[in-house]
């Protein structure tokens, strides 16, 4: 039997910001809505209109824009300020799926929701910061020195994608171990102990 080859082009639903709003449409689970005036998108549910659906991305190439944080509203540039603004006090979790607001989160292994890491529940420690719809998190197994990091974006209407990892002790990336936290200032990743200076830990040694 003979074989083809199909050259094609996807391309998604869009419109302006506008169109948008006026038509207010039901997306379908999974579709993607792009406004080409803002350069913003929004993935359906399939059952939320596109006013209850959250912006998952600001497309601009200056990258580093938001929706808000540190007080700010509208389309804001994240700066290493706004960042430091935010409290060093993290709010303790059991359940990922609350750790939706602008700030830092941690919890122990047995909370809800967090990525599957193959931990031992009898210890360890997941760091997280939520910055509008996208979430971080770093967590460490004390007992199996297993190391996990990853993201996911929270879609609105207690949707979340899944999480992806981009560091992990069993894949043979490492972080950077640090003693202070305000020297962890160049591009990558790190881990400390619980003591560590400047670290967002709710309490203290």
């Amino acid at each position: 039997m003979a074989e083809y080859t199909i050259q094609a082009r996807q391309q998604q639903r869009s419109d302006t910001a506008a169109n948008w709003t006026a038509a207010n449409p039901v997306l379908l689970c999974g579709e993607i809505g792009f406004e080409r005036d803002t350069r913003k998108w929004k993935i359906g549910d399939g059952a939320s209109a596109w006013s209850a659906l959250a912006y998952q991305a600001d497309g601009t190439v200056s990258g580093g824009a938001v929706e808000s944080v540190n007080g700010k509203t509208g389309a804001v540039t994240l700066t290493a300020a706004d960042v430091s603004a935010l409290s060093k006090t993290a709010q303790a979790v059991t359940n990922w799926d609350t750790a939706t607001n602008t700030g830092l989160y941690t919890s122990d292994l047995t909370a809800q929701n967090l990525p599957d890491m193959e931990a031992d529940s009898s210890g360890g420690v997941c760091n997280g910061l939520t910055i509008n719809d996208a979430q971080f998190i770093m967590c460490s197994d004390y007992s199996m020195m297993n190391i996990w990091a990853g993201y996911r974006h929270y879609m609105g209407s207690g949707y979340f994608t899944e999480w992806t990892q981009f560091l992990s002790s069993s894949s043979g990336f490492s972080a950077i171990t640090v003693t202070d936290w305000n020297n962890a200032t160049q591009t990558g990743f790190y881990t400390s102990n619980a003591d560590a200076d400047n670290a967002p830990y709710p309490y203290t040694y």
